[in-house]
């Protein structure tokens, strides 16, 4: 993830790390979602080893998951109330989406009004 500066976690869920990042090359700020199930994995540093041996196999089916999703994500970008996501890779063991980063209120800031 050298092209990108964490900046803030903006949401953290079972399934992985929301983050806001600025986009190195090209100066920009992007959000980052990273497949980080904490049922699963853990961070140590920059790798994610699963919690035990016994667990690769499904970090690796929901990193799998997670890819057919961000496909389907950015399939959908011409679409209007759809955030535009605009790539996916893999590094240290885990997997990340950058999606445009949206200024506003969260859905679950929304609803709790």
């Amino acid at each position: 993830m050298s092209e990108f500066t964490i900046q803030v976690v903006i949401s953290q869920g079972g399934f992985g790390t929301v983050y806001r990042a600025m986009h190195n090359e090209l100066d920009r700020i992007v959000a980052t979602t990273e497949y980080l199930p904490a049922k699963l994995a853990v961070r140590e540093g920059t790798t994610v080893p699963t919690r035990s041996g016994t667990e690769r196999k499904g970090l690796e089916e929901g990193q799998r998951r997670f890819r057919h999703e961000a496909q389907a994500l950015i399939d959908f970008n011409s679409r209007p109330g759809i955030v535009a996501c605009r790539e996916f890779f893999r590094a240290h063991g885990t997997a990340c989406l950058v999606m445009a980063y949206e200024h506003g209120e969260s859905l679950a800031a929304v609803l709790a009004n």
